[in-house]
């Protein structure tokens, strides 16, 4: 598992959790880190899109499923497309943004229903960095 995270209290932190390797990519490229390891992705999940595509594609395994998420970055990008179908990238992107209200109700309702009774029993680790009061909402989302 290789991760990417914005400084490096966020990697040791991922280190901690199981990650094999970290790269604060306000440091490092992560296409010269994942070379210089002789590492390649066969999952990728993106949130930052953009200019990431093609970086993505330099380290993308043959048949890597890229998921994104979001356009940190920007909406718009140039893609090499030669390499995504040398590689045989396939694409997902998802977003919740343009769901009906129906829709995440009953993801909502088939999510509680799956995992309520774990959660409530603390079967699961969430790993929670910090709590903090909805008032700091912008606090929070600056944390994240």
């Amino acid at each position: 598992v290789v991760i990417t995270a914005g400084s490096d209290e966020k990697c040791e932190h991922a280190k901690g959790l199981g990650a094999d390797h970290v790269i604060n990519y306000k440091t490092t490229d992560f296409v010269e880190y994942m070379k210089a390891h002789n590492l390649s992705a066969n999952a990728i999940v993106d949130p930052v899109s953009g200019r990431y595509l093609n970086k993505n594609a330099k380290v993308a395994a043959m048949d890597c499923q890229i998921v994104m998420l979001a356009f940190l970055d920007s909406r718009f990008a140039e893609v090499d497309f030669a390499r995504l179908l040398q590689k045989r990238i396939s694409f997902h992107a998802s977003t919740l943004r343009n769901r009906s209200i129906a829709f995440k109700r009953a993801l909502r309702d088939a999510f509680v229903a799956r995992f309520y009774d774990d959660i409530a029993n603390q079967k699961y680790d969430f790993n929670i960095y910090k709590i903090m009061p909805w008032q700091q909402a912008s606090e929070a989302h600056a944390i994240l």
